[in-house]
């Protein structure tokens, strides 16, 4: 990588906003208190209204929750208490000095009006009482943005009804639980908790077939068949279809394949148990004298031409639920572009650079996640740093980056997949002489990434986040490259057509302050070449069912801190693995799901040296998840999985020899390969259990289509942890199977597969 190239993804954040946009290992603080004294002052600055989810309604724009704005006198602009002058404070969530207005409580209520507020001990002013959840809050509030909000409005504000889950398959006598959200009109949850006569009515118009309680938890009863599943609120409905399945006789085996995307249940599916097979009739393909639960079990092999192959060996259940993906289409792109909007941030935090990073909430596998889809597509993109650098260089779609006010990248392209979806944001400020300070004294002769990173991440603590939920992207057709914009070197492939993506302006507003901060507690890192992998990068987030995964926070920590440093397989400031993370609490609409740890270990220095990062895939990954009901404040994070460097596949012989990875539930190749007549990127996933040294795939019939003879399209050796689940229990038919795997995930690791 050549220094301009580095320098400039340095101080556009191409190579590192991703990664590294809001945190610090030391030093941080916890309640979004830029005096790092620990000073309360949580709040939700984004928009003082719980039932709107809108950030553009000017509800509360200072933060102090009377929604006006404006408050008594304001000096001017502050860091600490220090920059007022006497008799006022510096409100933590503003950034304005601010007379000093209260001794207790009660003198908050009588100033701002009705609501939850606290006195600050130290500087005197009110705040809305900050919380993780709505039990922290007064009657007639509700917990959104890290604050305590009034709620505004009543069941009349709901004006749709989604149930989160889509349609789906039951079987007798087991259950299923059914969630739903109350969308207001701009697509923005509504706490229905903190509503008073306002809740979900759940009902079935088949009890016989699958019953509904009155919390939406679904039972298969005796008989078989579909039946409608209703949510109602406010006269506003949705509905999903169920089918019951009765349950197989002793002896017996069935397997049952569906699309994981629409419920469907799938005809013509060629499945083939213990050698034998069977067309699916409805989505059923039954084994009579089969009996997968005795013994060794039965190897499984599922094909359709339109979805992805999966392959298992040693499934242990009789009655087996198979979701299949459909083939991904390499024609269809879809998303939005704009401007993040930045003047919600305090002035005192702005800048002589601005730099963002935007993108759509990621749905699927979070086993599968890729940099792409946190960064989008790169796009060639003309850049003129006075004589330092006039040059196109590809850079990432989602990243926007401006130098006093000139446009570097002028606004972001989000990339996401057809659907519903949630559009995310982090933005903020950085002073150019200290940046520049910072970087160029790094580019010596060697580059010092470790010194690089170090110094740059307090320049991102301040960073802001934002969110837009509601939206419903269009498929939209890719164009021909003819004039090579994602900087391939190629003009014959296909690219996102961004001209007929959506522009929404400025409509991704930075609300909300990152002022949550968690304690993470690692491990050692995996071993990795003749070291380890060499930083862990965190993305804190929250899985929005129905949506996917919203990253509200990504930080990084390194093992050596600068070049001086001796590797020690540990991260953190003091080698004791121990990093703080800063994020954003869910905010704008995005309400009342469990907050996700997802962090990664992985060598920076590899992934730094591919500027394009198109080969991120080839890219050993070993990652860990931990889930938290509530904004978390302290998570000890699940021990790093090693890699399958020494796995191997032969696909003359149709054979793959590894060795077992410690402490697995099982182990998975996802074979890739594109069909460039049909379009389309084709998969073959084949699990094994933790006991297998590999498998062979050649006593399989002759005309199955072949997705195993090409490793050079991102065909990968996974190691895979679950939390609570046998690898029995992944294919059996109930909630906890491969179809829920974001909710079982406890940590897994990547390795490029090669011959």
């Amino acid at each position: 990588m050549g220094k301009k190239n580095l320098l400039l993804l340095l101080v556009l954040l191409a190579a590192i906003a991703a990664f590294v946009g809001c945190a610090a290992e030391d030093g941080a603080t916890t309640d979004g208190d830029t005096q790092g004294d620990g000073d309360a002052g949580d709040g939700d600055a984004s928009d003082g209204d719980a039932t709107d989810g809108d950030a553009t309604d000017g509800d509360d724009t200072d933060g102090d929750g009377d929604g006006d704005g404006d408050d008594e006198t304001e000096p001017g602009p502050c860091l600490t208490n220090d920059d007022c002058p006497p008799e006022y404070a510096c409100n933590d969530m503003t950034l304005i000095c601010e007379l000093q207005n209260c001794d207790i409580a009660d003198d908050c209520v009588e100033l701002k009006g009705p609501g939850c507020w606290d006195c600050d001990e130290e500087d005197f002013l009110c705040y809305a009482r900050s919380c993780k959840s709505n039990a922290e809050c007064c009657t007639g509030t509700t917990c959104s943005g890290g604050a305590c909000i009034p709620v505004i409005g009543d069941c009349n504000s709901v004006a749709s009804v989604r149930i989160n889950q889509p349609a789906g398959l039951i079987s007798e006598g087991e259950t299923a639980q059914l969630t739903a959200s109350a969308l207001n009109a701009n697509g923005g949850v509504i706490d229905i908790t903190v509503l008073a006569g306002c809740a979900f009515a759940w009902s079935s118009d088949a009890e016989g077939r699958v019953a509904v309680n009155a919390s939406g938890v679904l039972t298969g009863g005796a008989e078989a068949g579909a039946a409608v599943i209703t949510v109602t609120i406010n006269s506003k409905t949705d509905a999903r279809s169920y089918v019951n399945f009765p349950t197989v006789g002793a002896g017996n085996s069935r397997v049952v394949v569906f699309d994981d995307k629409t419920g469907a249940l799938l005809d013509g599916t060629r499945v083939i148990l213990n050698g034998t097979e069977a067309a699916t009739v409805g989505g059923i393909a039954d084994f009579a004298g089969v009996d997968c639960s005795a013994g060794d079990g039965c190897n499984l092999h599922v094909f359709n031409d339109g979805y992805t192959y999966v392959s298992a060996f040693g499934v242990k259940v009789n009655d087996i639920l198979i979701p299949v993906s459909p083939n991904g289409d390499l024609m269809i792109a879809t998303g939005v572009t704009g401007h993040q909007d930045p003047s919600p941030i305090p002035e005192v935090l702005q800048g002589d650079v601005r730099l963002g990073l935007s993108g759509f909430s990621i749905p699927g596998n979070l086993a599968d996640l890729n940099f792409e889809s946190i960064l989008g597509e790169m796009i060639q993109t003309h850049v003129k740093l006075g004589t330092t650098l006039d040059e196109d260089v590809p850079l990432p779609g989602g990243l926007e980056g401006y130098l006093l006010d000139s446009p570097l990248k002028d606004g972001y392209q989000a990339a996401g997949l057809p659907g519903d979806a949630t559009l995310w944001g982090l933005g903020g400020y950085a002073d150019l002489n200290r940046l520049i300070e910072v970087v160029t004294g790094a580019l010596g002769d060697e580059i010092d990434v470790g010194a690089i990173l170090g110094a740059i991440l307090p320049f991102f603590e301040n960073f802001y986040h934002g969110l837009k939920p509601g939206f419903d992207l269009p498929p939209i057709a890719k164009v021909l490259d003819t004039e090579d914009i994602n900087g391939n070197g190629e003009t014959t492939d296909f690219v996102p057509d961004f001209a007929e993506f959506e522009n929404i302006d400025q409509a991704l507003q930075l609300t909300q302050q990152q002022n949550q901060a968690v304690d993470l507690q690692f491990g050692q890192t995996p071993t990795l070449g003749a070291g380890c992998a060499d930083a862990v990068l965190t993305l804190m987030g929250t899985q929005q069912v129905g949506i996917g995964f919203i990253p509200l926070g990504i930080s990084a920590a390194l093992d050596k801190r600068d070049k001086d440093d001796t590797a020690d397989c540990s991260v953190g400031a003091n080698n004791d693995g121990k990093v703080l993370a800063k994020f954003a609490p869910q905010h704008s609409g995005v309400t009342g799901y469990p907050y996700y740890a997802l962090s990664i270990a992985l060598s920076l220095e590899t992934l730094l040296g591919d500027v394009s990062l198109r080969a991120a895939a080839s890219v050993d990954l070993s990652g860990v998840i931990a889930q938290s009901d509530a904004s978390p404040t302290a998570l000890t994070m699940p021990t790093f999985l090693g890699f399958m460097t020494d796995a191997t596949y032969d696909s003359s012989l149709q054979k793959l020899t590894a060795s077992a990875v410690s402490g697995v539930t099982f182990h998975r190749v996802v074979f890739s390969t594109k069909n460039d007549a049909a379009s389309e990127q084709r998969y073959w996933h084949v699990y094994w259990p933790a006991g297998m040294a590999g498998f062979e795939l050649s006593n399989l019939p002759q005309d199955i289509q072949p997705r195993d003879k090409d490793l050079s399209s991102a065909s990968l050796a996974q190691a895979i942890k679950l939390r609570g689940v046998t690898y029995e229990e992944l294919f059996a038919f109930d909630d906890k199977n491969i179809n829920n795997m974001n909710d079982l995930l406890e940590a897994f690791s990547m390795h490029a597969l090669g011959d």
